[in-house]
């Protein structure tokens, strides 16, 4: 799965009065209303509990989402109870196991990249990278077919006529609708170069009044990336994942809560590569302990383990 960081200009969370927005933020924005109408807020971090927020809980009805996002709505304060993971705008949470006005808290995570569009003007097929690519061939995109660009703030690309980052080149800073009017050419992309500089996956969550967070449940190990798949909660130490439903050499993410902290080691009875982490992981494939490896566990949660 492609590396995931979040935008470095993200709104706070903030209460909009009803009436049109200028443009969309990033993150998700809650609406009171069905079909995205009525008061809302903009949501573009996790927030434990949206009674701390002036918007509250229990009053969502639509949701929007920012593309690139990728938001997960939970019934209850604290990332708890039934939740609903969404990617795109819902006009109706009624239709969805979660329901209406039933929303208490937020998780958010975006993308950011550099997205190549088909046609000009940001239109047409398009494909978002977040890393170079030395052989546009080789992408769902295709080489020789860009003919716009959009750079979101904080972020710089080049492109090049010539796989391998050769040929002719243009650098862009911010979007660019005619390809046609630059060095490069319209039609003639071949490889693709991305800087948009290594920030936070997700950012800290809003800063609301202070809340009491009820004690840790306890750290879940998912056999997909991004907290997806099947998954397990442990509230101990294990020696031997082989003996737990979710086995070993399976781990590919990890959730952990506030005011806990894991280790992850390779093998079994604590021992091999290990990785310490105090926060979620989605991704890791990214860390010492590698992917679909981890054999044994060490959890701490609240002021000793459990």
């Amino acid at each position: 799965m492609t590396r995931r960081t979040l935008c470095p200009a993200l709104l706070a969370a903030v209460l909009l009065s009803a009436g049109a927005v200028s443009a969309q933020p990033a993150g998700a924005i809650l609406y009171e209303g069905l079909r995205l109408t009525g008061e809302r807020i903009v949501v573009d971090r996790d927030v434990f509990d949206l009674n701390d927020t002036p918007f509250g809980a229990r009053r969502t009805n639509s949701v929007d989402v920012s593309r690139g996002c990728r938001v997960v709505i939970f019934e209850r304060s604290g990332y708890r109870g039934a939740s609903l993971e969404l990617t795109e705008r819902d006009n109706d949470l009624g239709n969805t196991r979660l329901g209406r006005d039933s929303v208490g808290s937020v998780r958010v995570e975006c993308e950011i990249g550099v997205t190549l569009y088909r046609d000009s003007n940001l239109s047409g097929p398009s494909q978002m990278f977040d890393e170079d690519v030395p052989d546009l061939e080789r992408t769902r995109f295709g080489a020789r077919r860009a003919s716009s660009i959009e750079v979101p703030d904080g972020c710089v690309a080049t492109l090049f006529s010539e796989p391998g980052y050769r040929g002719r080149s243009t650098t862009f800073r911010g979007n660019n609708n005619k390809l046609k009017n630059t060095e490069v050419g319209v039609d003639a992309a071949s490889s693709l170069r991305v800087d948009c500089g290594r920030k936070p996956r997700r950012r800290p969550p809003a800063e609301y009044p202070p809340v009491t967070a009820p004690r840790a449940d306890g750290v879940t190990l998912f056999r997909d990336s991004r907290l997806r798949g099947a998954s397990e909660t442990f509230r101990s130490d294990v020696p031997d994942l082989s003996r737990t439903r979710i086995g070993p050499n399976a781990a590919s993410s990890i959730q952990v809560p506030d005011g806990c902290r894991a280790t992850l080691y390779s093998q079994p009875n604590f021992q091999g590569r290990s990785t310490t982490f105090a926060g979620d992981n989605n991704e890791l494939k990214n860390t010492p302990v590698g992917n679909d490896a981890a054999q044994s566990i060490r959890v701490e949660c609240g002021q000793g383990r459990h």
